[in-house]
């Protein structure tokens, strides 16, 4: 399985299509073989899309490239922020679910210092809740 992480500094970027790069990971049976970054250049979907990725993770997404990876069989998690390792340490051991929340654009951002992300309607990405 091939995972995208939307990055910033090292933690998960808080928006999919603003996000500087890709933290790409490669997950086989349970175990992560390698971990590289690729420049986001050509445009968060099309970036993601031309890796072959199979789930995506983000702080938040936009209705269209969610719908465009989706389109494309990749799955995508919202909701996630905070360290990139940890927070695919915890998609590996199945402790990362999406919130589900889109970005309206409006300036609202994600995250609350943990890995959880946005708790829009109580659901955050973390599946202790926090």
């Amino acid at each position: 399985m091939r995972i995208a992480i939307a990055t910033a500094d090292g933690n998960v970027s808080e928006h999919f299509g603003h996000c500087p790069e890709f933290t790409v990971s490669e997950v086989e049976d349970g175990t992560i073989k390698e971990t590289r970054t690729v420049p986001n250049d050509a445009g968060g979907p099309r970036v993601v899309t031309g890796l072959r990725a199979d789930v995506v993770i983000a702080g938040g997404i936009g209705a269209g490239a969610k719908r465009v990876l989706e389109d494309n069989g990749i799955k995508v998690i919202t909701g996630a922020s905070g360290p990139v390792d940890q927070v695919l340490r915890d998609f590996v051991a199945g402790k990362l679910v999406s919130s589900g929340s889109l970005c309206d654009h409006s300036g609202q951002h994600h995250g609350h210092g943990h890995h959880g992300g946005d708790c829009a309607g109580g659901r955050c990405a973390c599946a202790d809740g926090r």
